[in-house]
């Protein structure tokens, strides 16, 4: 196995990070893939293409960005499979809620999280065609990643 292949490359926002570590007990459910520009996969599942799309958004100040608007419901749909699932209160959910619905633009500022792919390897999920961007993407699912599983890049 050659370097580049002992990590996998995620993309998420500041505001996803601040949250899990915050509230999901440093427990992050991410889609990854095997390199930071991974060739074939189309832009809605290349690290590059999506820290590159948030990163020109947030500096055009684009308040319509279909991106943060993308990762805004993903982050409300992730509050409330938590709170199905018992791990959060009621309380909790509420305010997760507002949290996330009055976030500022400048809290969807990518991260690229560098995960080292030998230490998650049990529970790395290989994602099925039925589910990728594209048939033949090279998509992973990783449910719980805790943070000392990667590092993060940040492109400040």
């Amino acid at each position: 196995m050659s370097h580049s292949e002992n990590f996998l490359y995620s993309v998420n926002t500041l505001l996803a990070y601040n949250i899990n570590e915050h509230f999901y007990n440093g427990i992050h459910y991410v889609w990854c893939s095997p390199r930071f520009d991974q060739r074939g996969n189309p832009p809605s599942s290349n690290p590059k293409d999506i820290a590159n799309s948030l990163n020109n958004d947030l500096q055009g100040s684009d308040r319509h960005s279909s991106k943060i608007e993308q990762n805004r419901t993903g982050l409300l749909k992730g509050v409330n499979a938590k709170h199905s699932a018992g791990i959060i209160s009621d309380e909790k959910k509420d305010e997760l809620l507002y949290i996330i619905t009055n976030a500022e633009i400048t809290h969807f500022k990518p991260l690229i999280y560098v995960i080292d792919k030998r230490a998650v390897q049990n529970n790395l999920i290989y994602v099925p065609a039925s589910k990728k961007a594209s048939l033949f993407s090279q998509e992973y699912l990783i449910e719980q990643l805790e943070t000392h599983q990667f590092d993060i890049i940040n492109l400040e």
